[in-house]
């Protein structure tokens, strides 16, 4: 593995651990497969943690979708990482889980039917 590689799996390492450490706000069983699940809050939501992954099998079919490639630091995150929706700032991160979630990244990318075409027919 290249020092470039290792630096950049390092960072979202770092990242995955800060958001761990914020501790996105509780969701409900549809949106949290039980792997991702840490607790049980209140009104039958649960809590949930990003968590490693042997291997996210989708990401591949996914890359092979869109007109670019994902930017390296991100299919980092994506191909190593499962996750629910999560927000840093103003960033919205969809959910990671390979599962029929509602904004799961492998189908959500392609939902908008007026701004996917002009975006994947301009890269």
């Amino acid at each position: 593995m290249s020092a470039k590689k290792n630096s950049v799996d390092a960072l979202v390492d770092e990242f995955v651990s800060f958001v761990n450490r914020a501790q996105p706000g509780p969701k409900f069983p549809q949106e949290i497969p039980a792997e991702l699940r840490t607790s049980e809050a209140e009104y039958g939501m649960f809590h949930c943690q990003i968590r490693t992954a042997p291997s996210n099998p989708w990401i591949e079919d996914l890359v092979h979708r869109l007109p670019q490639l994902l930017p390296e630091i991100f299919r980092s995150l994506v191909s190593r990482y499962r996750f629910c929706t999560f927000e840093v700032g103003p960033v919205r991160f969809f959910s990671n889980t390979g599962e029929s979630i509602f904004d799961e990244l492998s189908t959500s990318v392609f939902r908008d039917k007026g701004l996917f075409p002009t975006l994947h027919r301009n890269g």
